[in-house]
């Protein structure tokens, strides 16, 4: 029950403090000082990864045996999201991995390369308590018409929120369509987990959180829905790769993103198989989650299949980003020019879907 689930709660919480990273399924871990060392013949590669939606993907390759046939040796790490993911980037830690749209800051900080897009952002969604006045009015701005809330209300309110994330983006978007910026508030950054545990406390006016745990907290708490980010704009998680890995390992990325369609393709072809394989992934890293919730993200959340990425306009969600950030001054022009220019890379999926 509730209690159970309160223990859970916290151990995963001191869980995801613990330097920001839980080591998962790595395999022949090379010591510090090798770096992509050669494990009986297979080229390693350093692939980063998060216990919630984005490392689904990841566990279906793993637990299908598929990298030795292409040679490879994936070590894996687990980050807790875009922005601890984005330290270990920085300090040189993996070669590619998968980031909603933190990966505009690992990209620009860092000269990494976004390289093809692993799945759709649905389901990132702002909330307020039940007794909230940013319920009484709806679409006060017209080009927004689902959104609730006014200038007024949300003057001075405290937003829990995860920095560097989409929920950033959605709370930043949100605030913009009020004609009104972070200054205007009260921003308070934590972990996705937290971010549920304080608002649950009674602590902040609005939270935003990601699936699973949007499609779970209106049963829970009875908190509603104020906006989404489907509301303002598309993003995808995408995935990424470090520079050196752009440079030395691109045979490596190639094979290694045929793996990611390959998964993609049989789990967007058999929804039983994806819901399934979505269910033991929670398990693993203990994010209790219902049957209903599971529907719910499995619908609202599409890997990006071989066909998708042939078809699709790639590099529009992550231009559309890089603009945003710039504007509220997250990063310089500059900075979102050469993303667009230089960073967002086609050759690598191209070559891998051939």
């Amino acid at each position: 029950g509730n209690i159970m689930k309160k223990k859970i709660l916290s151990a995963l919480l001191a869980v995801s403090l613990v330097a920001g990273t839980i080591v998962g399924c790595s395999s022949d871990k090379a010591s510090d000082g090798e770096s992509n060392a050669n494990v009986e013949g297979l080229t390693t590669l350093k692939v980063q990864t998060m216990p919630n939606f984005n490392g689904v993907l990841l566990s279906y390759i793993v637990d299908q045996g598929w990298a030795e046939e292409e040679g490879l040796n994936l070590e894996i790490d687990s980050y807790a999201n875009g922005a601890t993911a984005n330290e270990a980037l920085a300090a040189g830690l993996w070669d590619v991995g998968f980031q909603g749209p933190a990966y505009v800051f690992g990209a620009v900080n860092n000269d990494a390369k976004i390289i093809a897009t692993s799945s759709n952002t649905g389901g990132d969604r702002l909330f307020v308590r039940e007794d909230s006045k940013i319920l009484d009015s709806k679409g006060s701005n017209p080009t927004y018409p689902n959104v609730y809330g006014t200038a007024e209300d949300l003057e001075g309110a405290t937003i829990l929120y995860t920095a560097g994330t989409s929920t950033h983006q959605l709370a930043l978007s949100y605030l913009e369509s009020m004609g009104l910026s972070a200054d205007d508030v009260k921003m308070v950054p934590m972990d996705y987990q937290t971010c549920v545990q304080t608002f649950a406390l009674g602590e902040g006016d609005v939270v935003a959180l990601p699936t699973p745990w949007s499609t779970e907290v209106t049963d829970e708490y009875g908190w509603q829905q104020v906006a989404e980010l489907v509301d303002f704009s598309s993003t995808n998680t995408d995935l990424i790769c470090s520079a050196d890995a752009y440079e030395n390992l691109k045979p490596e990325l190639t094979k290694f993103l045929k793996l990611c369609y390959r998964a993609a393709d049989e789990l967007e072809a058999d929804y039983d198989l994806k819901k399934e394989q979505m269910r033991k992934f929670y398990e693993e890293n203990a994010l209790e989650v219902s049957d209903e919730t599971i529907d719910q993200e499995a619908e609202l959340r599409v890997f990006i299949t071989s066909e998708e990425q042939k078809n699709m306009n790639y590099g529009e969600a992550e231009n559309a980003a890089a603009d945003f950030y710039a504007e509220i001054g997250q990063i310089e022009a500059k900075q979102a020019e050469e993303l667009k220019t230089n960073l967002v890379k086609s050759d690598l999926w191209q070559e891998a879907l051939k």
